[in-house]
């Protein structure tokens, strides 16, 4: 047993050398893994992250939310939306709620007022903004177009909107490019003849990527009528 003991010790002293390279490759590899998660937690906790909601019911009358959930301020550069007819597709630019205050079409409007006569702006971490009723988004999307909208907000000659999407165009800190969000509703009818939204994703799709980047262009360009900026 002790020749075996000694012939064991040999032999590890004799390779001492390839455990030992053993031990510093399997030693940096770790901590390459290690560093990875670190940098990925990194890059996830810097990831914009503009959440896009409903609340107050599921019917037209139900406000659109825009939650800030990122680690800094997102700045709105505008919000668009998008109507679903059949295979038809409407857009209008709805980022301005339009002169509702008496001093509104002053040079200057002060600051406490911005929010109620834009939706452009900045959200800092954690916080929100009321875009209006969805019902709001969908008369101005519809007078955009010239579409004539009965009293459900449904157009007149017949063929019911099946879907309204929500775009917003936001900036972050020191970022050179714009990003965006994006959520799509279903819209669909009861028993009772109304009408109420359901999300068709569970989350929010955040459009970071260049290729995603291009589809904010698109609807911009799908803005068509210079007329359509609100």
């Amino acid at each position: 047993m002790f020749q075996w003991v000694g012939t064991s010790w040999e032999w590890l002293v004799a390779n001492a050398a390839v455990f030992s390279g053993v031990g510093t490759v399997s030693m940096a590899l770790i901590w390459a893994v290690y560093l990875q998660l670190i940098l990925h937690n990194f890059r996830q906790a810097k990831k914009p992250e503009l959440i896009i909601n409903r609340f107050k019911g599921h019917d037209f009358n139900a406000h659109c939310l825009l939650s800030n959930m990122s680690t800094g301020t997102a700045f709105i550069e505008s919000v668009i939306v998008r109507l679903r007819r059949g295979e038809h597709l409407y857009y209008g630019e709805v980022t301005d709620l339009g002169s509702n205050l008496s001093g509104a079409d002053k040079d200057v409007i002060e600051q406490e007022n911005l929010r109620y006569v834009t939706r452009q702006g900045p959200i800092n971490q954690g916080e929100c903004l009321d875009a209006g009723r969805f019902g709001l988004l969908i008369q101005r999307v519809a007078d955009l177009n010239e579409l004539a909208l009965d009293d459900t907000l449904q157009p007149c000659d017949g063929e019911p909107f099946t879907q309204i999407e929500v775009l917003t165009v936001n900036i972050y800190g020191r970022q050179r490019h714009p990003v965006g969000a994006c959520r799509s509703f279903r819209i669909t009818r009861d028993q009772q003849g109304g009408y109420f939204l359901s999300p068709e994703r569970p989350m929010t799709k955040q459009l970071l990527s260049r290729r995603e980047r291009q589809n904010i262009e698109q609807w911009k360009a799908s803005l068509g009528n210079p007329d359509n900026a609100v």
